[in-house]
């Protein structure tokens, strides 16, 4: 494993991520094609922490130096060997924000995620939220070895943070959140506001935390910006009409994108109908779309239209599975200028739409 601070990206592919970023003119997208796994590898959360599948796990169970020595023998992208980077961000399947937020996070029995769940004491018209600083140091604490560990083998970046209805949909549930939006609960709009401010609480902890490396930063989908980049989502999003988005969580990725240089936002390809509400909203940098397969979303292919329109206003970033088709198509029919691609693993199961 070579160390991040013995290798110098090309400034020519460092040039092309600050021309993405300013939709500037290029001979072509940013591409990525993972023909081995991707990003660096997660580790089971049983061998990271020790954990049980259905117990809950504990801040002080988030020991980084166990992180650490599960994906230490990992090999990585070197840069420039492709267009986009190899980040290392604090451990991925902990749902960070929502244990801040007062969640329990408990093991999946049958797979090696972490879910949330509401806490114990039911929240009865919450209008704000008591943090759970315990968890956001532990967090801070991984962060900043990532960061200050030269010896490691690629760039630190933001970890995944939820956004603040997805939040609320973890610390209310479910359908305590559907009625509130349905019913207009009048004390819903201060309870995202608190997450909404949670969120930024969170995030900029790790940015203010992060070293600049190459003469700038990184976020956790691989792209270079010479200033800090926030990533943020809002996958409950996927339940709501787009006049319940505008009027609820359109209002938070506004305060959130306000508070940061660069951003982008992920939405995956079955949510594109709200597309209009998030890419007009001021201030947001850029737009990653998740490709969802089939039956939970139209082939990638298909939306083309709603691709271009996203690229009339913001640089877009498309991922996920694809047959080498599809990928070509996409190159081919979209404008090079702000367009970054990123194939995960072909498809070879099924033919191009």
């Amino acid at each position: 494993m070579i160390a991040r601070c013995q290798t110098v990206p090309p400034p020519s592919l460092l040039e092309r991520h600050r021309r993405f970023w300013k939709r500037e003119a290029s001979d072509c997208p940013l591409v990525r094609v993972d023909t081995a796994p991707g990003r660096v590898e997660l580790p089971p959360v049983q061998e990271v922490y020790g954990a049980h599948a259905g117990e809950p796990i504990g801040p002080e169970q988030a020991d980084v130096d166990r992180y650490l020595a599960c994906i230490q023998w990992q090999a990585v992208v070197p840069p420039g060997e492709s267009d986009l980077f190899d980040v290392l961000p604090a451990y991925l399947r902990i749902p960070w924000l929502e244990a801040i937020a007062g969640c329990k996070v408990i093991p999946h029995p049958a797979s090696d995620s972490i879910w949330s769940r509401e806490p114990d004491v039911p929240l009865h018209e919450p209008r704000g939220i008591e943090p759970n600083l315990v968890w956001l140091e532990a967090l801070v604490r991984q962060v900043e070895r990532l960061s200050d560990d030269d010896a490691l083998s690629c760039p630190t970046a933001q970890t995944l943070l939820r956004g603040p209805g997805d939040v609320a949909e973890a610390v209310l549930g479910a359908e305590t959140l559907g009625l509130a939006i349905g019913y207009e609960a009048d004390w819903l709009e201060d309870f995202l506001t608190a997450s909404t401010e949670l969120f930024i609480r969170a995030a900029r902890a790790q940015l203010n935390r992060i070293r600049p490396i190459w003469g700038g930063y990184f976020n956790t989908f691989g792209f270079w910006s010479p200033e800090p980049c926030v990533r943020v989502q809002e996958d409950v999003q996927a339940i709501l009409s787009p006049s319940q988005y505008r009027r609820w969580l359109r209002p938070c990725l506004a305060r959130i994108v306000a508070e940061f240089p660069y951003s982008m936002f992920h939405i995956h390809s079955g949510s594109l109908r709200m597309v209009d509400e998030v890419i007009t909203v001021p201030g947001l940098t850029a737009l990653e779309v998740a490709i969802d397969e089939p039956p939970y979303a139209p082939p990638i292919t298909e939306q083309i239209p709603i691709l271009r329109r996203i690229q009339q206003r913001l640089p877009l970033f498309v991922e996920g599975q694809m047959l080498p088709a599809e990928l070509d198509l996409l190159a081919r029919e979209l404008r090079p200028e702000g367009l970054a691609l990123r194939c995960g693993s072909w498809v070879r199961e099924r033919e191009p739409a």
